[in-house]
């Protein structure tokens, strides 16, 4: 009985795993274009006091755009059929929970950001967005150094979220797919 149990877990685990439906959408092969769609991004604006938050956004979007087969990032905005173009508004730690004495010991990181994907031919914006919101929770450590590590941590988690919706609307809008 344990053997056939292990064997089906073997078997079966797997695919489960497997086979849950995610994708990104650029993988699909009906998504993919001989043509691919010239994308300008300059830096991110900044109006905050976290140095280098519009840096790690730029990163991670330009490792999601050049991921996909669909779009090309250009150097030059005369080049390009499109311009993306952010600015990170406001990072906010307000406290999430208190302990018995009203100090703080988790955290949240908010960060709101707008971004624009404007056509470079038209000048009209095609995706726009003046307040987006992504939060994330995080501990406040024994010491400042362990405090700022799981900031520097949460910060990046925001990143990322940043940069994949950023992705999402982008091939969307520019491809005109619905999943």
């Amino acid at each position: 009985m344990k053997t056939v149990l292990l064997l089906l877990s073997v078997l079966i685990m797997p695919q489960w795993l497997v086979g849950c439906g995610y994708h990104t959408p650029a993988a699909i092969p009906q998504y993919t274009s001989d043509k691919s769609i010239t994308l300008y991004m300059g830096m991110w604006t900044n109006r905050t006091n976290e140095i280098g938050l519009e840096s790690l956004i730029r990163i991670a979007l330009t490792d999601w755009l050049v991921q996909s087969n669909i779009f090309r990032l250009t150097t030059s905005a005369d080049k390009a059929s499109y311009k993306l173009n952010g600015t990170v508004v406001s990072v906010d730690y307000p406290g999430a929970s208190y302990d018995a004495f009203d100090r703080a010991n988790v955290l949240k990181a908010v960060v709101t950001s707008s971004f624009s994907l404007v056509n470079t031919e038209t000048g009209k914006a095609v995706v726009e967005e003046n307040k987006f919101i992504r939060d994330t929770t995080y501990l406040v450590g024994s010491d400042a150094v362990t405090t700022q590590s799981n900031k520097k941590s949460a910060l990046n988690t925001i990143v990322d979220e940043i940069a994949e919706e950023i992705y999402i609307r982008t091939f969307y809008a520019l491809t005109g797919s619905k999943l």
